[in-house]
């Protein structure tokens, strides 16, 4: 059954809830929109049913591997709606949210004040918020530059942020019970994207310096570079022994998880106008898929990077960028603006079905039977046999362009819960009644 957006945002307009409880404020000259409607803070308690602290998702695309499926957890269906929405700071818009990541009762999101006039740059702040409930726990300000992106293990957030000025790009860690700083390291050049976190390691992918890693007690272990005539385009993504980053030349290298040593570099994409990895990779079992600017997905084999296969997903024409794909059992799902969302055959690369309906060229996410395909400015439930389950809108502030375009859907999926990130700073928990 679809939700009725308009009728939660006018019951949620009748309780407002006020949140407190922030650890840290952003610096007083930063400026902020000022609430306006669409609300940016409501409850809607008929959706807070079914909460459970289990099925965490700790990082964007659940795990170092960026499969993109939740096995422990199931997402709401039937009638579905908002139990919450919140902002970092109250009734206040930011900006350049981050996706949503999980522990087992918190969900936590980066975004960024409005521009300090003096110094020409954003405040970038982590918030805190009570999975069930929306409470805000607490908020810190990380950095006078922009938040990349976050990730959780072990009771720490690790988040990545860069400036203006690349040398003070950094990588800190931070306490979920509060928000304090543990340690921070600085960054040799500024990030492409955010972190991710395996081996007793953090992994972050360069501008210029290539891969680096850094430990869980903030120690540097090694930093590798991509080649001379190159720079990473993607952040990286890792298994037990290898950590993969895509190029801005069309190639992908692995890297020793152990100690950085390069284990091999492959040309993916080939000659074309830029020709390069566009995404994230995501390694599972033996295979990395990545997908590159020529709409094509590409399946290489793990241990040496040669091409199992590829396969076109979209005709070349459309201008649209291929978002990395989920993987469940023998299924690829990948969301695309122009085809919907996909399901391919992972021994192949075939196709199983498409929706062929407008979707969006953010990462879907699933968990149970259920695929979570993200649009600009709604999220779309699918089961794993392309039936469409259900689907909650999300309005558009006014702009000067085309809001939605603007709003960079992001999906969790995690205490039988969906989290969405807007890019103006909204936090959605998604539930079912």
């Amino acid at each position: 059954m679809g939700v009725n957006r308009r009728s939660f945002l006018a019951s949620s307009l009748a309780s407002l809830t006020v949140v407190s409880g922030c650890l840290s404020q952003p610096d007083d000259s930063t400026t902020a929109e000022p609430l306006s409607s669409p609300p940016l803070s409501a409850t809607n308690e008929g959706y807070g049913t079914h909460f459970t602290v289990s099925g965490t998702w700790p990082t964007p695309g659940y795990d170092a591997t960026r499969r993109g499926f939740n096995p422990d957890t199931n997402p709401p269906r039937g009638e579905v709606g908002a139990a919450w929405l919140r902002t970092p700071i109250e009734g206040q818009r930011s900006f350049q949210t981050t996706p949503p990541v999980t522990d087992d009762k918190r969900v936590y999101a980066g975004s960024g004040a409005g521009r300090n006039e003096g110094t020409n740059q954003r405040g970038g702040f982590i918030a805190a918020f009570d999975g069930e409930t929306g409470t805000r726990e607490w908020r810190t300000t990380v950095s006078r530059g922009r938040i990349e992106g976050i990730v959780h293990t072990d009771g720490t957030l690790l988040a990545v942020s860069s400036a203006y000025d690349p040398s003070e790009a950094t990588l800190t860690a931070l306490a979920t019970t509060d928000g304090s700083e543990q340690w921070h390291i600085d960054l040799l050049s500024n990030p492409v994207w955010g972190p991710i976190a395996g081996n007793d390691c953090a992994y972050v992918a360069l501008n210029e310096g290539g891969v680096t890693a850094v430990s869980l007690d903030g120690m540097h272990q090694w930093t590798s570079p991509i080649a001379d005539d190159d720079e990473a385009a993607t952040r990286p993504c890792a298994t037990d022994s290898m950590v993969f980053v895509g190029t801005e030349q069309g190639r992908v290298s692995a890297f020793s998880a152990e100690d950085g040593r390069r284990q091999w570099r492959s040309r993916v994409v080939g000659s074309g106008h830029q020709p390069r990895i566009q995404t994230m990779p995501t390694v599972v079992g033996e295979t990395v898929f990545v997908s590159g600017t020529d709409y094509h997905l590409y399946a290489l084999n793990a241990t040496d990077g040669t091409t199992r296969w590829e396969t076109q997903l979209l005709d070349q024409t459309y201008g649209n960028s291929i978002p990395s794909v989920t993987v469940v059992d023998d299924t690829l799902y990948v969301n695309t603006i122009h085809g919907g969302l996909l399901a391919l055959r992972r021994s192949d690369g075939t196709e199983r079905w498409r929706t062929g309906e407008y979707g969006g060229n953010l990462p879907p996410a699933a968990a149970g039977d259920l695929i979570l395909a993200p649009t600009f400015g709604s999220v779309q439930a699918y089961t794993t046999a392309g039936k469409h389950r259900w689907e909650f809108e999300m309005e558009a502030f006014e702009t000067e362009t085309k809001g939605a375009y603007n709003m960079d859907t992001e999906v969790a999926v995690a205490h039988n819960r969906v989290y969405v990130t807007l890019n103006d700073g909204r936090v959605f928990s998604l539930g079912a009644k």
